[in-house]
């Protein structure tokens, strides 16, 4: 079961209704998220009175011709999401100044010939004056209904050509899901330097980031409740004073092209004609042609391909097949023994780190003290306890993003940076900008098989910075009736699997000792935010108790 709710959060197989509050997990995943991309950075701003609330009316008043995409995210989901931007999208002013505008709610999987068909329609419903014919019913709804059956795809598809490109249009899309859906919707919009904009509403931030053209920037647009902001991700101009968490602008010039599409409403994401071949909507191709249609597509294109986040081997084996003539596949995941099945070659198999010391004091400087992170010199006692904090991070950028992020908001002073220190674990559990780490970090756990949660947990008694010889670790798990004879393997057997499985999946770092002989790591030893959050849990399962502070 556990399994199963697992997978349903990440793939996002039962959906809950549009109005509904996201459930604690994603919310903490989807803040988490935001520490990366800019949200601290605005939400302090506001604080501080640095910069007011973005208005996205003038957004989208503005007087720039280029096309604009405007991403709106909020830390609660889509609660207060619908209702902010449709107070603008109503508004009379707006109603003038877009030739064309249209509201389309997404489903999935995303079809384009829907899509084409729910714009054609709003088109009509907006100006019922161009239907070109007399209306035979009283209702302009049915009036419409009639006209939509009445229309050819080859017909639709003029209209639709017709408004983007000659009109400024105004396209609101709602629950943007998938990166993948934005790239194909994106063709559908030309650059016809009318003023147009495109308003795209999504519930994770890093699909924010990507839909907005670079630099981009985060703005708070509306406060709903203390725990309620929306943001606005929009562009930012290269005139202006350069932001922290501005994106590079781009090295070269993505062409734009206007897309004309033929009778047959079509996905192409590689753009393959080569075989002049009619190609049909992927919607309703059979998996067969499905995979015909791929293996053309790589061979005819030089094709990078990104599976992020494989969590079995058998979601590997089930796909590699279809990806023999790719030139390059990039796999992310979580676990060295996939990783080890998807390359073929040792080489080929590349293990992140942590930031190294320079750079993790960098980001945080950064992160607490902000534009003025160049200028700003640590006295020695708050170098000292800015050490410390980067040493509880280990490098991890989540977690010095999101210290840093919190720090800013705080007096800056040693004593605060102490009393941080001295108390991170109940900080973790108690500050909502801070359970955001633990949020992610938690998913490492929740991903344990049962018996890797157990003797995982086991590891809250040792102290902190405690080098854990592999043996006597083991031997404790026999003790404690972790590890025993089972399946061929003696009790001593099967805790070193144990041990060297929570080393794959990153769950314990490497001691100093290594095994010259057989390359095997000898001890071992808890990241200080994994360790803090091993007690937690571990208390959490009454799995330990508390003696005297510091001691469990």
């Amino acid at each position: 079961m556990e399994d199963v709710s697992n997978r349903n959060l990440r793939y996002r197989l039962i959906k809950e209704s549009s109005g509904s509050k996201p459930s604690p997990a994603e919310e903490q995943a989807s803040i988490a998220a935001a520490a990366m991309f800019g949200i601290n950075e605005a939400r302090l701003a506001d604080l501080e009175k640095e910069k007011s609330e973005m208005d996205l009316h003038q957004l989208i008043t503005s007087e720039e011709e280029k096309l604009r995409v405007i991403a709106v995210w909020g830390t609660s989901g889509d609660l207060g999401k619908t209702s902010a931007i449709q107070e603008v999208y109503d508004d009379p002013k707006i109603l003038d100044k877009f030739g064309f505008r249209a509201w389309i709610r997404l489903m999935h999987p995303f079809n384009p010939k829907e899509f084409i068909q729910c714009l054609v329609r709003q088109f009509y419903e907006i100006f019922p004056e161009k239907h070109g014919e007399s209306w035979k019913r009283k209702t302009t709804g049915v009036n419409v209904l009639m006209k939509m059956e009445n229309m050819t795809e080859s017909e639709m598809v003029d209209v639709f050509d017709a408004q983007v490109s000659e009109s400024s249009y105004l396209i609101v899309i709602d629950d943007l899901s998938r990166i993948v859906e934005w790239f194909c919707i994106k063709k559908f919009f030309p650059e016809n330097k009318k003023q147009s904009r495109i308003i795209v509403s999504m519930q994770q931030a890093e699909i924010a980031s990507l839909c907005t053209e670079k630099p981009y920037q985060v703005s708070v647009f509306k406060q709903l409740s203390s725990d309620q902001t929306l943001y606005l991700f929009h562009h930012h101009k290269l005139q202006q004073p350069k932001l922290i968490d501005q994106c590079p602008p781009m090295k070269y010039k993505r062409k734009i092209k206007n897309l004309r599409m033929q009778k047959d409403i079509q996905e192409d994401p590689a753009g393959a004609t080569a075989t002049g071949k009619k190609k049909e909507n992927i919607a309703v191709m059979k998996l067969l042609d499905l995979k015909e249609e791929l293996n053309r597509l790589l061979n005819t294109q030089k094709c990078l391909i990104v599976l992020d986040d494989i969590s079995s081997t058998a979601e590997w084996d089930l796909v590699e097949n279809c990806l023999q003539n790719a030139r390059r596949v990039i796999v992310t995941t979580r676990e060295k023994n996939i990783a080890k099945h998807c390359s073929s070659e040792y080489k080929n198999m590349y293990s992140l780190e942590g930031l190294k010391d320079d750079d993790a004091l960098e980001l945080f400087k950064r992160k607490v003290f902000k534009d003025n992170s160049e200028t700003i010199e640590l006295v020695p006692d708050m170098m000292k306890q800015a050490r410390l904090v980067l040493k509880k991070c280990d490098g991890l950028p989540l977690a010095i993003s999101t210290i840093g992020g919190f720090l800013a908001s705080r007096p800056k002073t040693v004593v605060e940076w102490r009393k941080m220190n001295d108390h991170i674990s109940s900080e973790l559990e108690i500050n909502p900008e801070l359970k955001t780490i633990k949020s992610v970090l938690m998913r490492s756990y929740d991903g344990l098989p049962y018996h890797l949660k157990s003797v995982f947990l086991y590891l809250s008694i040792f102290p902190e910075d405690h080098k854990i010889r592999w043996d006597r670790l083991v031997r404790r798990w026999i003790a404690e009736g972790y590890s025993r004879d089972k399946h061929g393997m003696t009790a001593e057997e099967l805790g070193r699997k144990y041990f060297e499985e929570l080393f794959d999946r990153s769950m314990i770092l490497s001691g100093e000792e290594v095994n010259h002989y057989s390359a095997q790591i000898n001890s071992c030893q808890l990241h200080d935010i994994i360790r803090e959050i091993c007690i937690s849990k571990a208390r959490e399962e009454n799995f330990v108790f508390t003696l005297e502070e510091g001691f469990v």
